[in-house]
């Protein structure tokens, strides 16, 4: 059972943006500091439908590869919304992903 804690636009003062922020323990046991750019999450939202539906994406995203490290679960949930973002017919407004994961 995944514990979450997800705090909405959120400034982070150490990165100097605005962040949507989640933190999580995975079924491991290892808790996650997730940060996702406002526009990147406001547009995975668009695609899945709901800002709800984004945040449960990211989170069953990061459980996939929970065993990893933090470096390697960031490349992959940055690979993983960049498909979703970034589809072919919506070249005209690419957004890169900057999602950073942490362990806490």
């Amino acid at each position: 059972m995944l514990k979450r804690q997800v705090q909405c636009l959120l400034h982070n003062p150490v990165s100097q943006r605005n962040d949507i922020t989640m933190d999580f323990t995975t079924a491991l046991g290892k808790h996650l500091h997730v940060s996702v750019p406002i526009s990147v999450f406001a547009r995975l939202s668009q695609r899945l439908g709901s800002n709800y539906k984004a945040d449960c994406w990211i989170v069953v995203r990061c459980s996939e590869v929970k065993a990893l490290s933090a470096e390697t679960v960031q490349q992959y949930i940055n690979m993983m919304v960049g498909e979703i973002v970034c589809q072919e017919n919506d070249r005209r407004t690419q957004i890169t992903p900057n999602i950073e994961v942490r362990f806490a």
